[in-house]
């Protein structure tokens, strides 16, 4: 550790010295170019990537909302719709389970009580996900609790989904 500080200490008089050793014109032309360098650097670094990242989700945002409009109001009609059809067989985790078996397809699930379980869908399309996760919640006669979305950077059109859903 100490070496260490006495490199710094070292490389930073190397430093200082040499920068002493600059004229006044070179020492403002060497800060403008740095200036500039770090202006660049934030531009394409950070502002530019940061803007189209905003766009694409932009572009989105409308077709999630319109999902979620969708969900919400076949929360309204499936309430009534859950609560004729008997769904009670069992616990909704395996409930859940059959149905992804039925339908060849995975997900994490994990029991926090026998009417209520945690759903991590692997990254898929934002159409896929939602629209598995309203079958699930259509076909078990259950409620999303929570939804967490999450987007890679880098893949655009993929979602991670975590939902919790409770059947009463």
């Amino acid at each position: 550790m100490m070496i260490f500080k006495t490199r710094i200490q070292s490389l930073k008089e190397n430093a200082l010295t040499w920068w002493r050793e600059r004229s006044e014109r070179e020492r403002w032309i060497l800060a403008v170019w740095s200036l500039a360098l770090l202006g660049l650097l934030v531009w394409f670094g950070l502002l530019t990537p940061m803007q189209h990242r905003i766009g694409s989700l932009e572009r989105r945002l409308p077709a999630l909302e319109s999902l979620l409009g969708k969900m919400r109001s076949s929360v309204a009609a499936g309430t009534h719709r859950s609560t004729s059809t008997r769904h009670d067989d069992g616990d909704l985790r395996g409930r859940l389970s059959g149905l992804l078996a039925e339908r060849k397809l995975s997900a994490e699930l994990k029991a926090i009580s026998t009417t209520r379980v945690e759903m991590r869908l692997p990254e898929m399309p934002v159409a896929e996900a939602f629209t598995l996760l309203d079958l699930m919640r259509r076909e078990s006669g259950a409620r999303v609790v929570t939804l967490g979305i999450k987007a890679e950077p880098t893949a655009a059109t993929l979602i991670r989904v975590v939902a919790e859903l409770e059947r009463r």
